[in-house]
C-alpha cells in the first residue's frame, strides 16, 4: 500500500559530483577469514620420470596436487591460508626409496626438489619384470600382502615395493622393509600371508600359513597363524606365537625348532621332538660295544613328568647305537649303561644331563669288570 495519495507522484532527483579526487587510503577490500592471503606457483624438479608423488596442505591435509610425474612442471596459484603455510609431499618410485620433504610456502613461491635415494634392496632392476610377477596379492584395504608358492623373500620384497609405489597406492605402506642380511619387517598391521618358508628367512611381524607346509630355516619373531588342519614339521625354525581357528593342527618341532606361546591349545598340538643319539664303546679302547643296554628316565625338570621313561633297556644296534627321538623340551634325564654280555663284561655306568632344543648327542665309555 502507497503511503502517498494516489494523485501525487513523488519525483526525486539525486545527483552527486565529486570535485576533489578520492583519497586511495580511505578504500579497503572486505577478506573473509577463510580467504587465502596469498596465491604463489610450486615448481617441481629433478624427480624420477614416473615416480607418484602427493602434495597436501599440512595443517589440513587437503591434497594440492597430486599424479605421475612426466617432466618438471610446475602447478600454479597455489594458495596460502596462512603466513606461515606448510607443504609436504610424497615421492614413490621402484628402485627408489621413498621420498618426503616439508617446505614453506612463500609469496615468492617455492621449489619441491626431488632428491630421490636409490634402493639398493631391490634385486631386480628392471620394474617391467617385476610387474609380470604373478599370484601376488597387495591388499591395501585389508592390510594383505600374498606371497604364492616357491617364491624367495627377494622378488617378494620387490613386488611390495613395486605395489606400494604405485600411485593408487601411495598412502599405504610398503609391506616388507629391510635393513640388512635375510632380515626383513612385516609393516605394522599388515600380516605376511605365505604358502611355504620362502626358502628360509628371519621376519618381524605377522604372517598366515595358506596350507600345510613343513618350515625349515624359518625365524618369526611375530605371531603366524595356521589356516589349514594337518601336519607341519618345524626344522630349525623359532616362532614367538601361534594360534589357529581351525582344529586338528600338529605341529613337530625338530632340531632346535621352538614356539614360545600356542594361543590355540585346543587347536594345536605341539610336539617338540628331540633326537636322542647314544653311542656306547670301550673306555679304554674306543671299540664299540654291540651288546649293551640303555634305560633312561625323565628327571629333573623339562616338559614330562618325573620318571616317564624315554628308553625301556634297548639294546643297541650293531654299530653300538640307539637313535630315537623324545617329545620334550630341555629335558633332564637319568639312566643306566650295562653290558648285557653273560658274564657281564663291563661295569654299569650311571647316565644324567638335559635334553637341549638341538637333541642329544651321547657318547658313553663303558670300563671293564676286572
Amino acid at each position: 500500500m502507497s503511503i502517498f495519495p494516489a494523485a501525487h507522484i513523488l519525483d526525486v532527483n539525486i545527483s552527486t559530483s565529486f570535485t576533489q579526487p578520492i583519497d586511495s587510503s580511505l578504500l579497503s577490500i572486505a577478506r573473509l577469514p577463510t580467504d587465502p592471503i596469498y596465491y604463489a606457483d610450486l615448481d617441481y624438479t629433478n624427480f624420477q620420470i614416473g615416480s607418484s608423488y602427493k602434495t597436501i596442505y599440512n595443517d589440513i591435509q587437503t591434497v594440492i596436487s597430486t599424479g605421475t610425474v612426466a617432466v618438471d612442471f610446475t602447478v600454479s596459484n597455489v594458495s596460502a591460508n596462512d603466513a606461515t603455510e606448510v607443504i609436504v609431499t610424497k615421492a614413490r618410485k621402484y628402485g627408489y626409496k621413498e621420498y618426503g620433504s616439508t617446505i614453506a610456502h612463500s609469496r615468492a613461491g617455492a621449489v619441491i626438489y626431488g632428491a630421490q635415494v636409490v634402493d639398493n634392496n631391490i634385486t631386480e632392476a628392471n620394474e617391467a619384470t617385476v610387474a609380470g610377477y604373478v599370484g601376488y596379492n597387495y591388499d591395501a584395504i585389508n592390510n594383505a600382502f600374498t606371497v604364492p608358492a616357491l617364491e624367495t623373500i627377494t622378488r617378494a620384497y620387490d613386488y611390495g615395493i613395486y605395489s606400494a609405489s604405485l600411485l593408487t597406492n601411495i598412502d599405504t605402506a610398503y609391506p616388507l622393509s629391510t635393513v640388512a642380511g635375510n632380515s626383513y619387517t612385516i609393516a605394522t598391521g599388515w600380516t605376511l600371508k605365505l604358502f611355504d618358508d620362502l626358502g628360509g628367512v628371519s621376519l618381524s611381524g605377522n604372517a598366515e600359513l595358506q596350507t600345510v607346509s613343513n618350515l625349515t630355516n624359518f625365524h618369526v619373531s611375530g605371531r603366524v597363524t595356521f589356516t589349514a588342519a594337518g601336519t607341519y614339521t618345524l626344522d630349525n625354525t623359532t616362532i614367538t606365537e601361534v594360534i589357529s581357528a581351525i582344529a586338528g593342527v600338529i605341529i613337530n618341532l625338530t632340531n632346535g625348532s621352538a614356539i614360545t606361546n600356542n594361543l590355540s591349545p585346543a587347536n594345536i598340538t605341539i610336539n617338540n621332538t628331540q633326537s636322542i643319539k647314544i653311542i656306547v664303546k670301550d673306555e679304554s679302547t674306543g671299540a664299540l660295544n654291540t651288546q649293551a643296554r640303555v634305560h633312561m628316565i625323565a628327571s629333573g625338570g623339562g616338559t614330562l613328568p618325573d620318571g616317564t621313561v624315554i628308553i625301556n633297556h634297548q639294546l643297541v644296534d650293531a654299530n653300538g647305537e640307539i637313535n630315537t627321538t623324545v617329545n620334550a623340551s630341555n629335558q633332564g634325564f637319568t639312566g643306566i649303561v650295562i653290558d648285557a654280555a653273560s658274564p657281564n663284561l663291563y661295569v654299569p655306568k650311571p647316565i644324567s644331563g638335559t635334553i637341549p632344543a638341538g637333541g642329544l648327542n651321547l657318547t658313553v665309555g663303558l670300563v671293564k669288570d676286572e
